[in-house]
């Protein structure tokens, strides 16, 4: 594993001193991409993909949640919202919902700082 990384870490070496030359920034993020992928497939055990795979069915439980709530649509385009008034337009429990949802750039709080009532 350590010579893995020592590789990918001098492929990302010279991969920034490309960029910093100004060389074709969408190549240099492709191999980028791929070099960090590679670092993740290291230093990754049998059990870190069960455990991405629990976590991915949890984040879909959640989403679907949210859809039939109706929050996504309670919402609004532009501004923010606090969880506290996202959870009375959507008429669901404000403990409920921070449990339920991802943080998101709409609402002005975090949901890790929003009490139950």
């Amino acid at each position: 594993m350590a010579d893995q990384l020592e590789l990918l870490s001098t492929q990302l070496t010279a991969i920034s001193g490309r960029l910093r030359s100004g060389s074709g920034v969408e190549t240099e993020r492709a191999e980028i991409l791929k070099a960090t992928g590679g670092i993740s497939a290291a230093l990754k055990r049998p059990v870190d993909d069960l455990m991405g795979a629990m976590i991915e069915v949890t984040k879909a439980t959640s989403i679907r949640l949210l859809i039939k709530w109706g929050v996504f649509a309670a919402i609004p385009p532009a501004g923010g919202v606090s969880v506290e008034e996202l959870a009375a337009k959507a008429q669901v429990d404000a403990g409920l919902l921070s449990m339920s949802a991802p943080p998101s750039p709409q609402l002005s709080e975090p949901f890790s700082n929003v009490k139950s009532r």
